[in-house]
């Protein structure tokens, strides 16, 4: 998408984070000047709560809010480019926003049929119908470099994109997609009350991932299928429905002077209940802080990780199913331990999808590797998957000397399926180095096996740009030789010297460093 679109599409953690505080002290005011208001005007009722009405089954409820004025963008406006007009006009104009708007939630109704597999190609493909170039004009402008939008050309062209967009969808992706914006807006109000978002969403009727989420926990819950993410016209009189009960007040006789005693307790409830959801609230982020710093950490396995599972088969197919495993894996060893050695594991289900969110945001991320040259020229100081295998060899080992290892690239022949021989403080680690377009099997790992019982060294590695094969793990797991990514050696290397140093402080033992392997 376009620049000032970035934070929009990265899920608008700014304006969540901005509006995070000023919703929960608004939400506190507002029900304790209500409910001493509904007092102080019937002191001798109070209210009970009466059976919602249903609604017929084809009757689709009006979930339109009457206070929506002006409409903003789904971008943050204070981190918007000055310098360009289509941004600026948005951020002041509430008419065309709107417009903005309902583009952005037929993209991403389109985003949520195409699947993770197509949202680069309609990416690309929404940069360029979005060309508005048109609708840029200098009328009473000082600087001609400096162009004005126009708010009623760029509705028409967005309209249109948007209309053409639609002409691909069907059933309930379709009855979403032309829903009017103000009632995205309610619904997604409705799913911050039922629990399904949380509370510091900003519902502004785009519906991203954490909405699909929030939307298919409640099809479940409530037994749709299937429990695709989209509401239809069906789903969303009774997502309405599940919310608009109504409230009658039924007399209720009080005794003489009861009144301020009421009050009291109403008072008091209102602030030991805000109390709760403060240190809930606050609890939550320090939840939220501890995982998000372990996933910071992790993320360079997270990415070698979504690497290896979610490579295409044969036919180019990718299937995630590998990868879903991973990802629980991750959270039930690392994510959920460690937030039970801090007593926050009861606020787990509030950061959930925030948090399997962010893991596949950082494990979507490409690994850094060189630029591309124009004439490409094999560098050992420098990694590129077209560098030549010897230079390979000795990138791992300039990788470890920066490490403080003493490491040394064999020769070519005579070293038993060692590459690089790396000591430091009495641990010696034989490294096999395989620079690999497809994965690498077995066949390295008995190398590495041999290599390591023939130079006496501690432990084995193989180390390589690829991935591994089933056959490769089944017999690094009867061997003990390590199978890392390249990004993964000098991390490695270092476990293995700690293990030793404060296990063995020799070289004894050696077979049971295959116990490290993780």
């Amino acid at each position: 998408m376009r620049d000032y679109k970035k934070v929009a599409y990265n899920r608008r953690y700014y304006r969540r984070k901005k509006t995070k505080k000023q919703i929960s002290l608004l939400f506190g005011t507002v029900i304790l000047l209500s409910i001493i208001e509904a007092t102080i005007e019937h002191p001798h009722s109070i209210p009970t709560k009466a059976v919602a009405q249903n609604p017929l089954p084809n009757t689709i409820v009006s979930t339109t809010p009457s206070s929506i004025s002006s409409y903003r963008p789904d971008f943050d406006c204070s981190r918007a480019n000055k310098n360009d007009a289509i941004a600026v006009m948005l951020c002041h104009n509430s008419v065309a926003a709107k417009h903005e708007l309902i583009f952005d939630q037929t993209y991403y109704v389109l985003r949520q049929i195409v699947g993770k597999t197509g949202w680069q190609a309609l990416k690309r493909e929404a940069i360029a119908d979005q060309e508005f170039a048109d609708c840029l004009n200098n009328v009473g402008q000082v600087n001609a470099r400096q162009p004005r939008a126009d708010p009623a050309c760029y509705i028409e062209k967005i309209d249109s994109i948007t209309a053409r967009y639609q002409k691909r969808l069907h059933g309930a992706a379709l009855e979403e997609a032309q829903r009017p914006i103000d009632e995205h807006i309610s619904l997604q109000r409705r799913l911050i009350s039922l629990g399904y978002l949380p509370t510091t969403t900003v519902a502004d009727g785009v519906y991203g991932e954490t909405t699909r989420t929030a939307i298919m926990a409640w099809q479940r819950d409530h037994n749709i299928s299937p429990a695709d993410g989209f509401l239809s016209n069906v789903d969303a009189s009774l997502l309405t429905q599940e919310e608009s009960a109504t409230y009658a007040p039924a007399t209720i006789p009080a005794s003489d002077g009861g009144e301020f005693l009421f009050l009291a307790f109403v008072i008091g409830g209102v602030g030991i209940g805000g109390l709760y959801l403060w240190i809930r609230r606050k609890n939550t982020q320090k939840a939220w802080n501890f995982v998000s710093r372990e996933i910071i950490d992790q993320k360079t396995n997270l990415q070698i990780q979504y690497a290896q599972k979610t490579r295409p088969d044969r036919y180019g197919t990718v299937n995630y199913d590998e990868w879903l495993k991973e990802v629980s894996f991750f959270t039930s060893t690392r994510i959920k331990p460690l937030l039970d050695q801090r007593g926050l594991s009861k606020y787990w289900k509030r950061i959930e999808s925030g948090t399997i969110t962010l893991i596949n945001e950082f494990a979507q991320e490409p690994l850094p590797i060189s630029a591309v040259q124009n004439t490409y020229v094999s560098d050992p100081r420098t990694y590129d998957p077209r560098m030549d295998p010897f230079d390979y060899e000795q990138y791992c080992a300039l990788l470890l000397q920066a490490d403080g290892w003493n490491a040394h690239v064999t020769q070519k022949s005579g070293d038993q399926g060692a590459d690089v021989i790396a000591s430091k403080e009495g641990c010696k680690i034989a490294i096999q180095c395989k620079l690999y377009s497809k994965s690498v099997g077995n066949d390295a790992v008995q190398q590495a096996f041999t290599a390591r019982t023939h130079t006496g060294s501690t432990a084995a590695i193989v180390a390589t740009n690829s991935t591994f094969t089933k056959f490769a793990y089944d017999a690094s797991a009867t061997t003990g030789v390590f199978l890392v990514h390249h990004a993964q050696l000098v991390e490695t290397c270092d476990r293995i010297l700690a293990h030793y140093t404060a296990s063995y402080g020799s070289r004894l033992a050696v077979s049971r460093f295959g116990q490290l392997r993780s």
